[in-house]
């Protein structure tokens, strides 16, 4: 057998292997700890409290995360459910140790914003806002702290 048909067969190997390794090791690593990590860091994060009820992440054939029955309860600000949020991640930045969104899928969302008092202000004094300019005040510092998960690894 020559040089060029070994290298083929090794490379060939060596990519099976890898693709079964990344398709079986999920199942046999416990993850729950890792489930817990990335709640508590994302309620950290927004200020305020979420759960869900299963969470799956997947390697294969893009990692993502997939969150059900999810709700977020950030006092005076936001509360609400979605039926299933899914996190697509950039893959390279994952090798430097980041988590960077490259998408994400909200299924059957249900929120609640409540605007900030000084938005209430602004009616008495019977000037008009742009709902736009109401939804970015007080969705900014969420938004904010959502851009630091993107930036912190877990």
């Amino acid at each position: 057998m020559d040089k060029n048909k070994k290298k083929i067969i090794w490379f060939v190997g060596g990519a099976s292997a890898l693709l079964l390794l990344l398709l079986v090791l999920p199942k046999l690593i416990n993850l729950a700890p890792i489930k817990q990590k990335i709640l508590a860091n994302v309620s950290r994060t927004v200020g305020g409290d979420v759960v869900c009820q299963q969470i799956d992440l997947s390697l294969f054939p893009r990692p993502y995360v997939k969150i059900y029955q999810g709700r977020l309860s950030i006092p005076e600000k936001i509360t609400g459910n979605v039926r299933s949020l899914e996190v697509y991640l950039k893959i390279w930045p994952l090798f430097k140790g980041q988590f960077r969104f490259s998408h994400i899928r909200v299924e059957a969302p249900d929120f609640k914003i409540d605007f900030p008092e000084q938005l209430e202000k602004r009616e008495d004094t019977r000037e008009q806002i742009p709902f736009e300019v109401m939804i970015k005040e007080t969705l900014a510092p969420i938004s904010a702290s959502l851009r630091t998960i993107t930036s912190d690894p877990l």
